[in-house]
C-alpha cells in the first residue's frame, strides 16, 4: 500500500483456515473429570494448560463437561473462525 496516507482505513478479511488455521478433530480428547487438578470445578470453556512430553506446556480448553468426563481440546480458540480487521493508518515513518 505505497500509496496510504496518514489517515486511510483499511479493511482486512481473514478466512479461518488462512487466520489461526483449521479445526483438527485430532486435537480434540476426553479424559476423566478427576484427572484435572483438585479444587478445579470442569466448565465449558475453561482454560487449562497440560504438561507435553518435551517439558513444554499445551493450552487446551474444556468443550463438553459432566462430573464424570471432560472433553479437552487443542485447537486454537480462533481456529477455523473468519477475522475481521478494521484498520487505520495513523503515521508512516
Amino acid at each position: 500500500m505505497p500509496s496510504a496516507k496518514p489517515g486511510d482505513s483499511f479493511r482486512i478479511h481473514c478466512t479461518g483456515c488462512l487466520a489461526e488455521g483449521s479445526i483438527f478433530d485430532t486435537e480434540e480428547g476426553r479424559e476423566p473429570a478427576r484427572s484435572l487438578s483438585e479444587g478445579i470445578a470442569p466448565e465449558v470453556g475453561l482454560p487449562l494448560r497440560r504438561g507435553m512430553e518435551d517439558g513444554g506446556t499445551l493450552q487446551v480448553f474444556v468443550t463438553y463437561a459432566t462430573t464424570e468426563k471432560v472433553t479437552l481440546n487443542a485447537n486454537q480458540p480462533l481456529a477455523g473462525k473468519d477475522l475481521l480487521f478494521d484498520l487505520k493508518r495513523v503515521k508512516i515513518d
